[in-house]
């Protein structure tokens, strides 16, 4: 089994209510608090600490891990209840929320795919029909060199973060992910569309194609085609595919980044 870290916040109660409902579901989880380094010697622990995730940079030298699962809230204008994952980088210059400039911590497709699987095939269980459900864009920190990691998230308002069963539907989601041996020989990154990428998502579900980084329409006009390679690089399974959201583009966008994605052998997949 991978060695997995799951880390959570003491500041964010949808992290504390998301771990909570991963003690209820096991007794055999231990908690570290990184002050040194960890070494530990379980396959699967929590790291808690006690500030915002995204700027969380420092953990990747205090751990020892094969991926980290950042156990958050989401918050958005739209006050949309979600359930949502992505993976953390900065596509641009612009640095917001930690991490660095035009850096993508390597993700972990596979990992992210079981979770979202996971959520879209039981929230319904949950009474939770209703939720957003959804790969998110690339964005915001912590930045790990080496170290594959991913955020889950509930959204958008309190009431969602300390919904007990948006809790244990995650918690569920991330145990079964980890208990799960299927990897993927396939990987893509995504192209174009709004934040929560629901193009990108259902050709994803639909071709059970894990997708690692995606690249919204509001970062095209600010970033070069070879950010996309590089983004395809920094997914763990090195991504040889790309999921387009077609209308979630211009022509000048289409013809500057699909072209150079083509002549390097990437497989377009339209949505």
């Amino acid at each position: 089994m991978r060695k997995v870290a799951l880390v959570y916040s003491t500041i964010d109660k949808a992290s504390i209510n998301i771990a909570n409902n991963i003690r209820k579901l096991t007794d055999r989880i231990k908690t570290y608090e990184p002050h040194n380094q960890i070494q530990a010697q379980e396959d699967v622990y929590f790291i808690k600490i006690e500030e915002e995730l995204v700027y969380s940079d420092w953990l990747e030298s205090k751990i020892e891990a094969s991926v980290v699962i950042f156990l958050s809230r989401h918050e958005a204008r739209a006050k949309l209840p979600s359930l949502t994952v992505h993976a953390p980088g900065n596509w641009t210059s612009e640095v917001k929320l930690g991490g660095k400039a035009k850096k993508l911590t390597p993700a972990p497709a596979a990992c992210m795919y079981k979770v979202l699987e996971f959520l879209y095939r039981e929230k319904a269980y949950y009474g939770l029909e209703s939720w957003l459900c959804s790969y998110e864009a690339t964005h915001h920190g912590p930045y790990f060199s080496k170290l594959p990691a991913f955020f889950v998230e509930i959204g958008s308002t309190e009431d969602e973060w300390v919904n007990e069963k948006a809790g244990e539907l995650i918690a569920q989601a991330v145990l079964e992910s980890i208990r799960s041996r299927r990897e993927s020989n396939d990987a893509a990154i995504g192209l174009g569309g709004p934040h929560y990428a629901p193009k990108i998502t259902r050709i994803s579900l639909k071709n059970k194609l894990p997708v690692g980084h995606i690249a919204p329409r509001y970062v095209l006009d600010k970033i070069e085609p070879e950010m996309l390679y590089y983004a395809a690089e920094r997914t763990v399974e090195n991504a040889s595919s790309v999921i387009v959201d077609w209308k979630g583009m211009n022509k000048k966008q289409r013809d500057l980044f699909l072209p150079y994605l083509e002549s390097r052998g990437f497989k377009i997949v339209r949505s």
